[in-house]
């Protein structure tokens, strides 16, 4: 409960007292001495009794009955939930229903909801991407690309020192949303060639190795993959720069992105096709006909 201090005055008929607080203690103001008209000195004590109570700052009631609030300031609750599931345990005993409020645990439960969303998100498009490449194994491939982005956020976040708060963590949604598109488009363009040279057939000394197809569908999506990420982050820069409280909350998210795309699509590029030839580097030699 926050302190307050207050004095009371006795009430006298034709006088008027005006009490000047300068920010000293209130206890040895009282004790000072101030003159009549008639210059005798009195003392303030003598008029004035000073004592400290405790009041609510906020009084909530409805058909329940009324709330009383309590609240919590520092850092000396190392264990937050703890704390609050010895308070329910306690108000149980008494009868009493306890409700915790506050940007603390307004964050925990967004924060919560918004790794559920991401767990449904990364659970539906491993079912399209499994139906589009016809595959089990290409979906986790490109999904991979995720934690590298992650990393990349990560590294800026530490690099610059700021929070990993709830818009960091839209950022991170925003990221693994973005850089996932680099191995999709690569392994649907690895795919539709390996399926050209397929129906084709095999020319005479000229059958293309999968290292020589991983080359080609990397050139193909480059330029896509760069205007992607490029754009992007030349369209956040801005706001690193801006001052006012609206950037400064935008500020984590838009690190998390930055270095998300610039990082994790570095990696990406050569992370991706490694995996994607450790995987089929045996189907496809055991497949190769030369004539």
């Amino acid at each position: 409960m926050p302190k307050t201090e207050h004095c009371c005055l006795p009430i006298t008929r034709g006088t008027k007292i005006v009490l000047k607080h300068s920010g000293e203690d209130l206890y040895n103001s009282i004790h000072q001495t101030f003159e009549n008209d008639q210059g005798k000195p009195f003392l303030f004590s003598s008029f004035v009794r000073a004592s400290r109570g405790q009041a609510s700052r906020y009084v909530t009631a409805d058909k329940k009955g009324v709330y009383q609030s309590i609240y919590l300031h520092g850092n000396h609750f190392s264990d937050l939930d703890a704390y609050a599931r010895n308070v329910r345990t306690k108000a149980l005993q008494e009868d009493f229903i306890v409700e915790f409020a506050g940007s603390v645990f307004d964050n925990e439960e967004l924060s919560r909801e918004l790794f559920l969303i991401f767990l449904i998100s990364v659970g539906l498009l491993y079912l399209i991407l499994a139906f589009q490449f016809e595959s089990l194994l290409q979906p986790i491939i490109a999904l991979l690309s995720m934690p590298l982005g992650v990393a990349g956020g990560m590294f800026v976040l530490y690099l610059t020192n700021s929070q990993l708060d709830l818009m960091a963590a839209i950022g991170f949604v925003v990221v693994l949303g973005i850089i996932v598109d680099d191995p999709i488009l690569k392994i649907e363009m690895i795919n539709r060639i390996r399926k050209r040279i397929q129906e084709k057939g095999p020319l005479k000394n000229s059958h293309p190795t999968l290292e020589e197809i991983i080359h080609e569908a990397g050139g193909l999506c480059l330029k896509p993959l760069l205007m992607t990420s490029l754009t992007t982050t030349f369209a956040l820069v801005p706001i690193l720069f801006t001052p006012g409280l609206g950037a400064e909350l935008q500020r984590p998210m838009v690190l998390v992105i930055i270095g998300g795309l610039s990082i994790g699509i570095l990696f990406t590029i050569v992370f991706i096709p490694l995996i994607y030839w450790y995987c089929y580097r045996g189907e496809y030699s055991s497949n190769k006909v030369v004539s």
